[in-house]
C-alpha cells in the first residue's frame, strides 16, 4: 500500500510528470503544492515521505539524468547542455553532476559518448 503519509499514487504521477516536462525551468513550490492541491508545507512533508528527498532534489536528480542523455546522444556544448536543462551554467551544472554521478560531464562524455 502507499507509504503512510505519501503521496496519493494519482498525485505522485502527476507530480513527476510535471516536473519530468518542466525540469528545463525553474519550478516554484507553489505550482507543485498546487497541482497536490495541498498546501506548501504539507506538500513538503508528503514529497519527502514518499520520495525519500526533497522536490529540489528530485528535480536536480531529473535535470541530471536529462544531462546525461545529452552527453551521450547530442553535439551540444556544455554551456547549451547545461542552459537547456535548467542548469544557470556550466559550472553550476558541473557541481552537481559531479556530486551525483562521481565525475565531470566532460569524463562522463568521454565514456558514453554513443
Amino acid at each position: 500500500g502507499p507509504i503512510k503519509g505519501g503521496l496519493a499514487p494519482k498525485v505522485a504521477k502527476a507530480i513527476k510528470e510535471f516536473i519530468h516536462c518542466h525540469s528545463h525551468r525553474q519550478i516554484y513550490l507553489s505550482e507543485l503544492a498546487e497541482l497536490a492541491q495541498l498546501s506548501e508545507y504539507h506538500f513538503c512533508r508528503m514529497f519527502k515521505s514518499q520520495f525519500a528527498m526533497t522536490p529540489q532534489e528530485y528535480l536536480l536528480q531529473v535535470r541530471i539524468e536529462k544531462v546525461k542523455q545529452s552527453l551521450s546522444h547530442s553535439t551540444q556544448s556544455l554551456t547549451d547542455i547545461a542552459l537547456s536543462n535548467g542548469f544557470a551554467n556550466q559550472s553550476h551544472m558541473g557541481r552537481y553532476f559531479k556530486k551525483l554521478s562521481g565525475m565531470s560531464p566532460g569524463e562522463y562524455q568521454k565514456y558514453h559518448r554513443s
